[in-house]
Order: structure tokens, then sequence, then C-alpha cells
């Protein structure tokens, strides 16, 4: 067949076509399996020096860190998607200026556009469906928080002692964020089960409130609403990372028995928990450098002095990353009259799900968990009980 030269070039065209239409559909599938960010900057004798990219996963428990060099003022970072992440990036310009930009992205390609004064715009396509939900909520968050500001501001002060005034704001603002917790972040992991916006609210609902989380105070609820997510949802590696954190807050619950470690003591011998079974034991958390802690001492003193010697002890457990200020702080304090342990490398933290200190367990004698985060007098009043009955 011979063609003539207005059918060769109209082939040719077509070739091309074709061949840009395939690179456009293997770029379009690279990008929906990556977060790419670019950006180009050159800005009369201004040019991008380098990018830090601090990436932060949907839970934010985990963060990592790129240093990018640019020295022909272009930017390309590329990341797998597995779930939305939070980006800082900031760009740092050959007139030791620097930028700061702060998102959340899910898979596809974000290019930044400078302006005259270097400040970065995101240009995008399409804002994610996970984005769009994540506005709304955050909006109610705000609404909710603005609510609380009014409340506040209007709370007399007239004839009341400071006290009695911090007792009624604390009593707001945890019936605020009660509101929020049950009326947004619950009600978001229900109605969009197989969004990632239902694991970013059920993450935000298990970790509060802050002073007693749902995530170590009811895991039990937190596990139903994870179990509402679908399996797209829970496949993704902060909502494994929340997985895991349930079942080790779900054994740290009044009933269950007390998981043993080995640790050494301030002589430098290994010590097991085991070891005190048969005994009314408080494991007791503690750091050096944590005054709500050192300020229990006195009442641990007095149930240690009372109930020593009829079947009660204490193992103390510091969180403490130096050995000297621990060892410091247990002369200073007169408490070497229990078993103190040292936990430099935080493993008592991960596997009993410490997340704040002061805290502390009564266990019974065969170890089970019988009573949680005993302050002041409430050890000496339980222990009084128990060893009447």
């Amino acid at each position: 067949m011979v063609f003539s030269r207005i059918e060769m070039r109209f082939h040719l065209i077509l070739a091309k076509l074709l061949v840009l239409a395939l690179f456009a559909v293997s770029t379009e599938r690279i990008c929906a399996q990556q977060i790419v960010l670019r950006a180009n900057c050159d800005i009369a004798k201004i040019k991008l020096q380098k990018v830090v990219v601090k990436r932060e996963n949907l839970a934010q428990y985990s963060v990592i860190i790129d240093t990018l060099f640019t020295p022909d003022s272009q930017f390309l970072h590329n990341s797998n998607y597995e779930e939305p992440f939070y980006f800082k990036v900031k760009f740092y310009f050959t007139n030791n200026e620097y930028r700061e930009v702060r998102f959340w992205a899910t898979e596809g390609e974000y290019i930044f556009i400078f302006d005259e004064n270097l400040e970065p715009k995101i240009e995008r396509k399409k804002d994610s469906e996970f984005n769009e939900k994540l506005n709304a909520l955050k909006v109610a968050v705000a609404k909710e928080e603005a609510s609380l500001e009014k409340l506040l501001k209007n709370i007399s002060y007239q004839g009341k002692q400071v006290t009695q005034v911090e007792a009624e704001m604390e009593k707001l603002s945890d019936s605020v964020a009660f509101e929020i917790d049950e009326k947004i972040y619950k009600k978001y992991v229900i109605a969009y089960p197989d969004n990632p916006i239902a694991l970013y609210a059920l993450i935000k609902y298990a970790e509060s409130p802050a002073k007693a989380t749902r995530l170590k105070n009811n895991p039990m609820d937190v596990e139903y609403l994870y179990n509402q997510m679908s399996k797209n949802i829970t496949a993704m590696p902060s909502a494994q990372l929340l997985l895991d954190k349930l079942k080790v807050n779900k054994q740290m619950v009044i009933g269950h028995l007390f998981a043993d470690i080995k640790l050494p003591d301030n002589k430098g011998i290994i010590q097991s928990i085991e070891k005190y079974k048969g005994n009314y034991l408080l494991i007791d958390f503690w750091a050096s450098w944590c005054s709500p802690c050192r300020e229990e001492t006195p009442y641990l003193k007095s149930a240690f002095k009372k109930y020593g010697n009829k079947g009660f002890h204490i193992v103390a457990i510091s969180l403490d990353n130096n050995v000297q200020p621990w060892k410091s702080a247990i002369a200073k304090d007169g408490t070497g009259l229990w078993t103190q342990l040292l936990d430099k490398n935080e493993i008592s933290r991960q596997k009993y799900a410490v997340k704040y200190i002061p805290e502390n367990y009564l266990l019974d004698p065969a170890g089970k968990i019988i009573a949680r985060n005993l302050r002041g007098n409430n050890l000496e009043k339980l222990l009084e009980k128990l060893f009447k009955d």
C-alpha cells in the first residue's frame, strides 16, 4: 500500500497524539498512586535554594522529613499514597528568606506557584472528597469553640473565689468538648465509613478528653466505632497503629491481668513484677522531672508506712532518660523504701500505653488490675477497705 505525503504526515501526527495520550494516562495513573509536589521558582534574581518537606501520617503519630536542594530552582517530591498526609513544606530562597505552607494531601499532583512576594499558592485540579469533608468538620468544630468563648466571657467573677471560677470554666470547657466529640467526631465516623475522614475523626474522638482519653478509659467504645469503618479504611497504616493501641489499652482495663515486665532497679539488678505476686501491688509510673508525680510522694509514703508490712508493696517505674536525675530524686524524696525501676528505653510506655504521667495501677494478689490512677489519699482509703475485708 502506498501513502501520499499528506497521508504519511497525518499518520505521523496521529501516532504522536497516541503517544502523548498514553503518556498522559500513564502520568495520571502514577499521580493516582502518589502524592506529587512540584514547584519552579525563578523570580528576578531570587532563586529557590532548598525545600524541607515534613510529612505526618493521618494519625499524626509519626513524621518523615526530607530535605531537597534545588540548584536549578525546580522542586519535585514524590511519595507513595497510602492515606492522606499532613504536609509542612518550607521553601528557602537565595535571599535568606523562607516561606512555609501547610496542607492535607491525598493522591495526585500539587503545583506551587509563587507571587512577587514569594508567597506560595497551591494549584490543584480539584479538591479531594477527604479535604472537602475535613474543611466542613473544622468549620463545625470552630463554631462550637466560638460558642465556648462566648460562654466563658459571660462567667461572672463577682463575689466568687478564683477556684470557683476556674471550676465553672472547666465545667463549660468539658461540656463543649463532649459536644464536639459526640456530635461531630463520632457522627463523622458513622456517616462516612468509606472515607479517610472517618479515621481522622475516630482518632480525634479516641484521644479525647486529654485528661482521661477514651482510648485509655473506654477502649471498647473506640473499638465499636473502629469496626464501623470499611476495610479500605482499616487497611490504612494509621488505622493499624490505632488498632495496636486499642489492643494494648483493652488489656489495661480493670479486671485484666497486668502483664509482666523486667527492668533494672537502682542497684542495676533486673527485677520482675511477677516477683511481687501475692501482695496488693501499686505500679506507679513517674519521672524525676514530673512535678505532679513527686507531689504524690507524701501519700505514697503514708500508705506504705501503714500497709507495707501487711501485704502491700509499690513498684515505681521511672520514664527518666538519665540515671543520675532519677537516683537524685529517689534520694531527695526518700522513696527508696520501695522498688524503683528505670525504663530509659520507654519499653513500659509502649507495653502499657502510658501517655501521661503520673499514672498508676493497683493490682490484687493475683496480679489483676482492681483500680487505676489513685490520687491523694484515695490509695490509702482503698487499702484500708481492702485490708479490713
